[in-house]
């Protein structure tokens, strides 16, 4: 019998208000870090030193 793995977690990330540069991770869809603004959600690998290093 083959072993049977839990799905992989997956992270959403996106950018909040103006700042396209600065792609987050979202957590309840909102930034971790709570970088204020709209969120437009991303496939994009997160670079926001803040979400990164946050728990």
């Amino acid at each position: 019998m083959k072993d049977r793995h839990s799905p992989a977690v997956r992270e959403f990330t996106g950018t909040a208000g103006d700042d396209l540069l600065t792609v987050h991770l979202l957590k309840d869809g909102q930034p971790k870090c709570g970088a204020p603004g709209t969120v437009d959600q991303w496939q994009r690998t997160a670079n926001c030193p803040d979400c990164l290093t946050s728990e």
